[in-house]
């Protein structure tokens, strides 16, 4: 039996104890919650604009606004382009009445405008499509870029503390007056930017030797480079052909894939959404019967027989099971209706090469949830890498040209294919809307415009750790 002082000291070795236990764990509880103080902290003072910052140059308002303001056959005595300018440069609301003034201007009725005009029998503007459709004109991108730019929450006015920095050149729009004037020189094009970088940012410039800087071409890539020999030019303006400026990326709607400074980015389709008409759209994409098996919008081709468009043209229009949306008849540039009902209805669209590999209409299928079948590799898979699925075969379909032209017909490979794939591969078109539109404003979802400034910004910050 325990003495009195055995007892005694027993239990106060026990009090000891869990004294130390308890002081141990209010130490490591005291521990945790300054751990998590100062993370709460830290991500509290994170900088959202990290690696995000943007200088945009203040360019003199030839390089862009001016632009616009010529916009009635003044960059080129042939073309009003004022109705496209609207609105930042998604051009007029589909369903209203077109102007061809330039911005700011009393709207007189202008008979000039080349765009269809509202009309049952062409299928005109029924207000079928819904709210957040335009009358875009694809070659506007670099006017929607630089107004969405403008709103971009991290611009910067310091140029030392940028990421990336930008130059809002209407580069494209600009290119009209080399490629339609036989008196300016075409080899020229580029000059004077090389030439204000040289006298107003060269310090920025000379920082990375211009790999920070990038630009967007709303023209593809072969309009800018001189096509011809030295005697007689063919096509094309001389802005790549300067070295300085192919320093810095290009945002391209087609470029040339073995050009390491283009990046293509989705052309503009005429759809351009908050985030709720987003929803409601790809709502009624999933919702929509595909009475139609395939369908094509184009024209042919008649100055070049061989032409792929032209074998398919021969195809759908003896086929009962293809729609054909004939834009040699019909005008399909600026109004989107007849094109989205027929690409709504159809399950897989003919997406052949035009004047050059890609085409606006591939965008249009796909935001239609239309399965596009791409017959040359540069079509999409070479193309749009930041904004496509990695995969070609889960979202689209591949027949070659030679397949076509040895007399394959497209619409026996397309009822061949299971209906648990072309499941699967509407789902992943459907799923991919939101990346390959340019929405009307900035920061509801991730559209194109939030994938390609998220991209740029990537390659040059790769660019940058390469160089030191």
């Amino acid at each position: 039996m325990l003495s009195i002082h055995a007892y005694v000291y027993f239990s106060l070795m026990g009090i000891l104890i869990l004294l130390s236990c308890w002081t141990s764990l209010e130490v490591q509880a005291r521990t945790q919650r300054m751990r998590q103080l100062r993370l709460h902290n830290a991500e509290s003072n994170k900088d959202e604009c990290d690696g995000r910052r943007i200088f945009m140059y203040d360019l003199p308002p030839e390089y862009n606004s001016e632009l616009v303001q010529k916009c009635r056959y003044e960059v080129t005595s042939w073309l009003n382009f004022c109705p496209h300018v609207e609105n930042g440069g998604l051009g007029q609301v589909h369903g209203l009445p077109p102007t061809g003034l330039p911005p700011n201007s009393l709207p007189p009725q202008d008979t000039s405008y080349v765009g269809l005009q509202a009309s049952s029998e062409q299928g005109g503007e029924s207000g079928y499509l819904g709210p957040g459709w335009y009358k875009t004109d694809p070659y506007m991108l670099e006017v929607v870029f630089h107004s969405r730019m403008q709103k971009y929450p991290c611009l910067t006015a310091d140029s030392s503390r940028a990421d990336a920095l930008y130059f809002p050149y209407y580069v494209g729009v600009d290119a009209l007056r080399y490629l339609y004037n036989a008196s300016v020189q075409r080899d020229s094009h580029g000059e004077a930017l090389a030439a204000w970088i040289g006298n107003n940012a060269q310090e920025e410039w000379r920082r990375f030797g211009g790999k920070d800087h990038f630009m967007v071409f709303g023209r593809t890539a072969w309009d800018f480079y001189l096509l011809g020999n030295e005697t007689h030019t063919l096509w094309g303006t001389g802005f790549f052909h300067n070295p300085q400026l192919t320093n810095m990326t290009a945002l391209i709607m087609e470029k040339k894939p073995w050009m390491p400074h283009e990046w293509a980015i989705p052309y503009l389709t005429s759809f351009h959404p908050s985030a709720a008409e987003l929803e409601s759209w790809i709502s009624r994409v999933k919702k929509s019967e595909r009475t139609s098996l395939l369908s094509f919008a184009g024209a042919s081709r008649s100055n070049i027989p061989q032409s792929i468009r032209n074998f398919l043209l021969d195809q759908c229009s003896r086929s009962s099971n293809c729609t054909l949306i004939n834009c040699a008849v019909l005008k399909c540039s600026h109004n989107p209706e007849p094109i989205m009902k027929a690409f709504l209805h159809s399950t897989f669209c003919l997406q052949p090469r035009g004047d050059t590999p890609t085409r606006r209409s591939a965008f249009d299928s796909m935001i239609a949830g239309c399965i596009p079948v791409f017959f040359h590799n540069d079509s999409a898979y070479s193309q749009y890498l930041w904004h496509l699925p990695g995969e070609p075969a889960s979202y689209s379909v591949f027949i070659s040209e030679k397949e076509i032209r040895e007399g394959l017909v497209v619409e026996d490979v397309l009822r061949s294919l299971p209906e648990e794939r072309i499941q699967r591969m509407r789902e992943t078109v459907i799923s991919n809307i939101p990346r390959l539109v340019y929405a009307s404003n900035n920061g509801e979802f991730e559209d194109a415009f939030d994938v390609s400034v998220q991209n740029v910004l990537s390659r040059i910050a790769r660019l940058k750790r390469e160089d030191t």
